[in-house]
């Protein structure tokens, strides 16, 4: 677990292989051992170590979110639904549970039905950062809605406003409204968190050739 938290995913996938083999009833071990793998692209053998622990602790939340994860992420859509669509019968209030099923069934382009997950989890969690900004794609993607998608990022900076990649977004939408002065503010700010963030810097540089700077 120390080693999962320092990002030594190698090294906490070996550990956790070592606990299993001298006790293979301990749950933790193959969630340790999922995540690791999760992280370092072996996403079968995470999956695998989900199930097995699943098979003793059958409605743990995390585990259960992080396997349908892992289905998404190999492109097995219709079985990612299928256990996020359990974790929910099992924890119908878990909000990150309804984000990432949004999420799934916007890579399937269902957006009637990602925009219902969305709206249930901003329901059960007012402070639900990304359900904010998946919204706020939703509306540019679908309607082109670009007043109601900022009205998201609002939201989204006001509980996270140290986040230069929302003040890119943001400035993006002000400038589809128009609003150069507000786009300029947003990647003038956005630099002063990530000085080094080479979309603000090209963003800008663009933004302020067409204002002739």
């Amino acid at each position: 677990i120390a080693k999962l938290s320092l990002e030594d995913y190698i090294g906490a996938e070996e550990d956790a292989s070592i606990a299993i083999e001298h006790n293979p009833f301990i749950t933790d071990a193959y969630e340790v051992r999922g995540v690791a793998r999760q992280n370092l692209g072996q996403y079968h053998e995470a999956i695998s170590d989900y199930e097995k622990a699943l098979s003793m602790l059958p409605e743990n939340r995390g585990i259960m979110f992080n396997k349908a994860l892992a289905q998404e992420e190999i492109k097995d859509y219709d079985n990612a639904e299928k256990s996020f669509d359990e974790l929910l019968q099992a924890h119908p209030g878990f909000d990150n549970g309804y984000i990432g099923r949004a999420q799934l069934r916007l890579a399937k382009g269902d957006t009637i039905n990602a925009l219902y997950d969305i709206n249930k989890a901003i329901e059960l969690n007012k402070n639900a950062t990304n359900a904010y900004v998946l919204r706020a794609d939703v509306a540019i993607k679908t309607e082109k809605n670009y007043q109601q998608a900022l009205d998201d990022m609002n939201e989204a900076i006001k509980l996270q406003p140290h986040y230069a990649g929302f003040f890119i977004n943001r400035a993006f939408l002000r400038y589809r409204l128009d609003d150069y002065f507000g786009a300029m503010a947003d990647y003038d700010y956005a630099i002063q968190l990530d000085p080094f963030n080479d979309v603000a810097l090209f963003n800008r540089g663009l933004l302020r050739a067409e204002v002739h700077d």
